[in-house]
């Protein structure tokens, strides 16, 4: 092959190396743009109506029924726009735990009478055994392995110990439309069912298991705390964080 030769088989491959990078970084930013543009609190109700939310919702609210006791104190985890009160019983003593202050103080402009709290899930300020519900949906798959094992221990912590956890998130999936929606889904990290049931079980024990199908393929959990977590979160006690619990109706 001639200098020449070697020189235009060169330029072409630099030009598409170049397409391919101006190719990834459109993509990266239009999947960063609509993860903005989701995350407005208006936006991210409407997006969660449209890709089957209220569907998922009736499967949700079904599993909370059978372990919520009446008058029930209920933590829902990264709760955002606090779409599962609405899910709840009247009497339910209900609080929406998230960073996102948009999305809380939407909340409490449509539900003012609604317990709202600022904060990392990973260190809620809630002392051990104060709520006979943690929900959790649509939240896992925004956080790395470490923050998940550490949501999981901190929702053990609160719950009572006849308490439930239920969780509801989507997984990975050879779903054609579930691996677009990961494409856009920015900062998100999707787990396979195993690798997210073998996270979950270092601190809950599993009542009920289910998967279901949408856009996503989804798992539903209702799961009780570990005895054996106890001892470890009792020590959570005495930090400054755990300082709160709410009170139960007399």
């Amino acid at each position: 092959m001639s200098t020449a030769s070697v020189a235009r088989a060169s330029r072409v491959c630099e030009v598409r190396r170049s397409h391919r990078g101006v190719l990834e970084g459109a993509r990266q930013s239009l999947g960063t743009a609509f993860t903005r543009f989701a995350e407005a609190p208006l936006v991210y109700e409407a997006v969660y109506t449209l890709s089957g939310g209220p569907l998922s919702d009736r499967r949700f609210a079904h599993a909370i029924a059978t372990v919520s006791p009446g008058g029930a104190h209920v933590l829902d985890m990264g709760g955002g726009t606090g779409r599962a009160s609405r899910l709840l019983p009247l009497d339910a003593h209900y609080v929406c735990l998230d960073n996102d202050v948009a999305k809380l103080r939407f909340f409490r402009r449509r539900y003012p009478s609604r317990l709202v709290m600022r904060s990392d899930v990973t260190r809620a300020a809630f002392k051990p055994e104060c709520f006979d519900v943690v929900l959790c949906q649509a939240v896992s798959h925004h956080l790395p392995d470490d923050v998940v094992a550490n949501l999981f221990s901190e929702s053990a912590r609160v719950l009572r110990p006849d308490g439930r956890l239920v969780f509801l998130d989507a997984t990975k999936t050879e779903r054609t439309t579930g691996r677009f929606l990961w494409r856009l889904d920015q900062g998100s990290s999707p787990r396979s069912e195993q690798h997210l049931r073998a996270l979950l079980e270092s601190f809950f024990e599993v009542d009920c298991w289910e998967r279901f199908a949408m856009l996503h393929d989804y798992v539903l959990v209702v799961a009780r705390p570990r005895s054996s977590v106890r001892p470890a979160s009792a020590a959570a006690a005495a930090s400054p964080a755990a300082a709160i619990c709410p009170r139960r109706p007399r």
